[in-house]
């Protein structure tokens, strides 16, 4: 598999809202046992939603928010 460039994210909230505009999540970093990174494959999709995020204009479905932050949430403890 070629290397894939990646996208560091420790915000949940954010890491919800790209998913659910179709960002592709690789992996979580485990490696500071205080906190988990979501690893995402980069994209400049992916740089312009996480701008739009922090600038209050990415809009999502908050159903699908909803869900896929709870998914992350389930991951994160289920996944120790």
């Amino acid at each position: 598999m070629p290397n894939k460039q990646t996208y560091q994210i420790s915000d949940l909230g954010c890491a919800g809202a790209v998913i659910s505009a179709g960002a592709n999540l690789l992996s979580l970093d485990r490696t500071d046992y205080k906190k988990v990174i979501f690893v995402f494959e980069y994209s400049f999709e992916l740089e312009t939603m996480i701008n739009d995020y922090w600038g209050k204009k990415l809009q999502v479905d908050a159903r699908t928010f909803f869900e896929n932050a709870a998914a992350l949430k389930t991951r994160i403890f289920n996944e120790r």
